[in-house]
């Protein structure tokens, strides 16, 4: 193999494979390691537009999931962001000091939810739809290969929701 196709593959952010240099890697496995490769530039692309809001990521996680108009326990966001409870007190100072979230009481006063406050939920929105913003490597497919990775991505979608169902029944 040439350095530069090795490079290509065993590159910054990819993991070495353990196969062999001889064997040609199965489209399965091709795949996995080009979405990885995508999902790392989707990482520095939400790593830009936390920055163009003057957020970290984590608090664009944060407040992406915190919709408007209901609360949520902090540790259901403490949960979503694959945190613990002091990681997400932090980012939720930091939200609160801007003006962006509130805390408030629930029905049972040890919990506490978090809220939106009015330029939270429309900074949310933009953010949003900035991330919504096709990103550069899908603009550069033509029409019909754009339609295309649509298509496929909504099949892998709807897998996984029946990889979930699934895992859910044998337990």
């Amino acid at each position: 193999m040439r350095r530069r196709e090795q490079t290509a593959r065993t590159g910054p952010g990819r993991l070495p494979s353990s196969q062999s240099q001889s064997q040609v890697p199965s489209a399965a496995r091709e795949a996995a390691e080009l979405l990885f490769d995508l999902l790392m530039e989707q990482k520095r692309v939400m790593q830009g537009v936390a920055k163009e809001f003057g957020l970290t990521l984590q608090q664009l996680a944060a407040l992406r999931n915190l919709v408007p108009g209901e609360g949520i326990p902090m540790s259901a966001l403490a949960e979503a962001l694959s945190c613990d409870a002091a990681n997400v007190t932090a980012v939720v100072d930091k939200l609160e000091a801007r003006g962006l979230v509130k805390r408030s009481a629930s029905a049972d006063r040890r919990v506490r939810l978090l809220e939106t406050t009015e330029p939270g939920a429309d900074l949310r929105a933009t953010m949003i739809a900035r991330l919504r913003e096709p990103t550069p490597w899908i603009t550069v497919l033509s029409r019909e290969d754009q339609r295309l990775l649509r298509d496929l991505l909504r099949k892998g979608l709807a897998g996984v929701g029946t990889q979930r169902e699934s895992v859910v029944r044998s337990r």
